[in-house]
């Protein structure tokens, strides 16, 4: 049998130099998806809630599940959103954070909400050039409008993806920041606070100061990988 030693004080020494680089201003969401990339879900988490990241991120919510399930309780966001009522109900019940692109995912957890006379904690997608999920600039504000009409969902902020930060050539990834600088401006135009914009992988917090904003979300650095060779 094959067996994997995990050096927990490396992972809270690079999420120390994630923390130098972006100073003490920017919270920080330490991802674990994908069992931590190999590292192992719960034993990552519990490693970085003890060592003051912000919120932990997830992609799908049977990961949040199992963190719950563990005792992890920081606040979990899922980055590939909800789908269907029980997921809604589990999400309130177990104070996850989902990230959301449609109307439909956003009417079923309002209503869930207001069956449970509770409020629920979101973010919202937006597509700034990934090409895979979230909104794109010209769905964006006629979208909050209709978010923002349900008083139960207190959007965190927006968020999004930068496809290309770890290549050479930093133009695309330009224009994705001010892309998504544009859609923070748009919202909080509209008298949304937005306190949780964020942005960066880790190629990009690397690489990009102005792509931190108000939360980075560091991956494959945390376990001592390169974003690219």
């Amino acid at each position: 049998m094959n067996h994997l030693t995990i050096d927990l004080s490396a992972l809270i020494h690079n999420l120390n130099q994630v923390k130098a680089i972006v100073g003490e201003k920017t919270k920080v969401m330490g991802v674990v998806k994908a069992d931590a990339y190999g590292h192992g879900l719960v034993a990552a988490a519990r490693t970085l809630e003890k060592n003051g990241v912000h919120c932990l991120g997830v992609a799908h919510f049977h990961e949040a599940m199992e963190l719950r399930r563990a005792g992890v309780s920081l606040p979990v966001v899922i980055l590939c959103g909800i789908r269907t009522r029980e997921e809604a109900e589990a999400v309130l019940q177990h104070g996850l954070i989902p990230t959301l692109f449609d109307l439909v995912a956003v009417e079923v957890l309002a209503a869930e909400c207001a069956r449970r006379k509770t409020l629920g904690k979101v973010y919202i997608k937006v597509d700034t050039g990934m090409g895979r999920l979230g909104l794109l600039s010209s769905e964006l504000v006629p979208f909050l409008h209709q978010a923002s009409r349900f008083k139960e969902i207190r959007i965190q902020g927006l968020t999004s993806h930068l496809s290309s930060a770890d290549e050479e050539e930093p133009q695309f990834t330009e224009t994705q920041i001010r892309s998504f600088n544009g859609a923070v401006e748009a919202g909080r135009a509209m008298g949304l606070d937005l306190p949780l914009n964020n942005l960066a992988n880790s190629a990009g917090l690397m690489k990009f100061k102005s792509a931190h904003f108000d939360m980075v979300r560091p991956g494959v650095m945390l376990y001592g990988g390169l974003p690219s060779p």
